[in-house]
């Protein structure tokens, strides 16, 4: 879970800029910034008070059901506006 996400901030960011307008892009960037600091103290609270309930393989399970449905649901969500499938911006070419 951790080599996954490690591509997560850096493809958010500007996931983030294209979806929300100029004018709040800052409060949406700050917003997304605080819950990924905050899902790093929680999570492992979380964990562990799961962990003494069901041990860690039930940990494990009952904390993906929702990630995957979650990821399920943005993705839909994501084609169904257009940010899939097509790059948001070209990359210039440099010649030598």
């Amino acid at each position: 879970m951790g080599i996954l996400s490690g591509g997560y901030h850096p493809t958010a960011a500007p996931l983030v800029s294209a979806s929300v307008p100029e004018e709040k892009r800052g409060q949406a960037l700050g917003l997304h910034q605080m819950g990924g600091t905050a899902s790093l103290f929680l999570a492992p609270l979380l964990a562990a008070g799961l962990a003494t309930l069901m041990g860690w393989r039930g940990t494990f399970i009952v904390l993906s059901i929702p990630i995957i449905i979650f990821g399920i649901v943005l993705y839909i969500i994501l084609t169904w506006h257009g940010y899939t499938g097509k790059p948001c911006m070209k990359t210039p070419r440099v010649t030598p």
